[in-house]
């Protein structure tokens, strides 16, 4: 995966196939990386706040494991299995936004 201003140097002409990481991992990864980079970095722990999807069919508030961090890792291997993540799901009456 590829991040701009974070890893786009590790990008060679000849991939194939190429991915962009999701929103959380663009949003955590600049800043891992800026932090890490001037002070660095022992270990950090990461919340993210979603809404439930219909699949998650809860009335509470529910942790989950967190892909984005083991993700960041990938992107900044000197960060790799220095991350955690949590991500709580959260129910709301509606999913979209209607214009």
């Amino acid at each position: 995966m590829f991040v701009f201003g974070v890893n786009l140097g590790a990008y060679k002409s000849e991939y194939s196939i190429i991915s962009s990481a999701s929103s959380t991992t663009n949003c955590v990864v600049s800043i891992v990386k800026v932090v890490h980079d001037k002070f660095g970095i022992e270990n950090v722990s990461m919340s993210t706040i979603r809404a439930a999807g219909i699949t998650d069919i809860t009335n509470n508030i529910t942790p989950n494991y967190s892909e984005a961090a083991e993700t960041v890792g990938r992107i900044v291997p000197s960060v790799n299995c220095r991350l955690i993540g949590v991500q709580f799901r959260v129910p709301v009456g509606c999913q979209c936004v209607r214009r």
